[in-house]
């Protein structure tokens, strides 16, 4: 156990360094930190650490202004700020000692995310944090910004106004709560700002009930689609208190310019792309419903009269479970999907055997080759965010220091679903945290069954917030282009929506 004299008097010396902007203070705490032996400290204590070295690592990032180099070089002081937040957050306590940290560490970790352009995850870990501190000013303040930003992407009008509408509103109640001092001038602009585009005290937004007709069965989908935040809407990421019941998949690929030469009767390629990708995120999704209600029933009779030996280790051998992981593997898959789109829309000219999500940023297709050049200038943030997402799914470490856990998490889980196999077991099983080693010739890997739940969820919502980064990224590139080309000389070809009555 540390003496606790040790991490104040770190806590202070970083504290100190922000203030100075010294970059050798942090350089001496961030390796003071790192020097520490973490199995000989309590769980509180490793949290603790892993923070302050975060944000050590996040002062020495922007004193460098790390955060410039976008896509031409890496970013390994945000990359390991990351890291180092999300293993605080993991190695909390889940009551007690730790309920101070915690509004900062998410607030701090989501400051990070949004710094590499991940904005939609960014805003539900401040919403995290408010929801334990309500008068945590600053993560009010950043979740009002970051809704600002994100209202630059949305479609329809009335959705972004609804956006703006939450920008105003958590601008205001940071400002009421209290913020730094040093963050004090911009909050204040940004409010005034979104102040003036217009009087908020006066928006009003109608309930939106379900239509009539709908069952019950599908209202209760619908209902825990929204209080999952999983539908491919911006009014997902906003405050369950908006009024609106009847909340639908409306994200789509914005406007696109072709040049005559591409013209044809038909749509561009990457608009039937992302409608497969749509229809396979939605299915996955309510079959991860299914699932879940199926968890709670008597046993499928699908399952009955199936001969199985007894392994005397609590393994579940349900359809829900099969269901589960077919989910979460169909979700997964989707990733590379939006890479294909990616190499067709920026006309990256790799082969289909050469496309994936891991590497779709590179030349080639290669890691080893850089950033693609179609890249290299971009200063597009959702992109970047983009980008960022991947590195969580395709990172390789050197196996000299430790992986984010829930990504570690998703990676495993789905190599074992789709190449080995994934023993699931029941959650009374509480040992499965602490040994999850493949056992010698057996290419099997546990999990509880609340855990896949819990994991299959995570992994609809970073398939959701890709495709959001996808189709916001896009939306910038298309207002770069109408920027060079100029509106008068674009004609325009109508696009219609397809009706439900018209799905074939």
């Amino acid at each position: 156990m540390l003496k606790p004299f040790l991490l104040e008097e770190l806590a202070k010396a970083i504290d100190v360094a922000v203030d100075s902007r010294d970059q050798l203070a942090f350089k001496r705490a961030i390796s003071i930190l790192e020097s520490i032996a973490q199995s000989d400290c309590e769980p509180i204590e490793r949290a603790t650490i892993n923070y302050y070295l975060a944000n050590a690592l996040s002062g020495l990032r922007q004193l460098d202004q790390e955060e410039e180099a976008f896509w031409s070089q890496p970013q390994p002081l945000l990359d390991r700020e990351i890291l180092h937040f999300r293993l605080a957050l993991s190695q909390l306590p889940s009551t007690g000692a730790g309920d101070n940290l915690r509004p900062r560490i998410l607030t701090n970790l989501a400051n990070a995310l949004d710094a590499a352009g991940r904005f939609v995850e960014s805003l539900a870990l401040w919403k995290e944090a408010v929801n334990v501190q309500a008068d945590f000013g600053m993560a009010q303040a950043n979740r009002g910004k970051t809704y600002f930003w994100y209202a630059k992407y949305v479609r329809p009008e009335a959705d972004q106004a609804l956006v703006l509408r939450d920008s105003h509103r958590c601008l205001f109640e940071a400002l009421l709560a209290g913020v730094e001092e040093h963050a004090l001038p911009s909050i204040k602009g940004m409010f005034q700002h979104v102040s003036s585009m217009a009087d908020w005290s006066k928006f009003n937004v109608e309930l939106v009930p379900y239509p009539k007709g709908k069952s019950d069965e599908e209202k209760r989908y619908r209902d825990w689609c929204r209080i999952n935040g999983l539908f491919l809407s911006p009014l997902s990421d906003l405050d369950r208190s908006l009024g609106i019941e009847d909340i639908r998949d409306t994200l789509v690929l914005p406007d696109i310019v072709v040049s005559v030469p591409e013209g044809s009767a038909e749509l561009p390629a990457v608009y039937g792309m992302f409608n497969q990708a749509k229809q396979e995120y939605t299915s996955a999704r309510y079959l991860t419903y299914e699932a879940i209600q199926e968890r709670a029933q008597e046993l499928h009779f699908a399952d009955k009269g199936v001969a199985l030996f007894n392994t005397l280790d609590y393994r579940l051998y349900r359809l829900w479970v099969e269901r589960m992981k077919m989910a979460f593997l169909a979700s997964y898959a989707i990733l590379d999907k939006l890479a294909y789109l990616m190499n067709s829309y920026w006309k990256l000219g790799l082969k289909p055997t050469e496309v994936s999500f891991s590497g779709i940023w590179y030349g080639g297709g290669k890691r080893r080759n850089g950033i693609a050049s179609a890249f290299q200038a971009s200063r597009n943030w959702p992109l970047k965010g983009l980008y960022w997402l991947s590195k969580d799914f395709h990172h390789k470490s050197d196996g000299r220091g430790p992986k984010a856990p829930v990504p570690r998490m998703l990676q495993e889980i789905r190599n074992h679903i789709a190449h080995k196999y994934l023993r699931v077991h029941d959650h009374i099983v509480t040992h499965l945290r602490v040994d999850r080693t493949e056992l010698p010739g057996d290419f099997s890997y546990q999990v509880t069954d609340d855990e896949l739940q819990v994991h299959t969820l995570e992994m609809l919502r970073l398939v959701r917030c890709s495709m959001i980064y996808l189709t916001a990224a896009v939306q910038q590139e298309e207002l770069n282009k109408r920027s060079d080309v100029g509106e008068e000389l674009i004609a325009s070809m109508p696009v219609f929506s397809l009706g439900d009555d018209n799905r074939l």
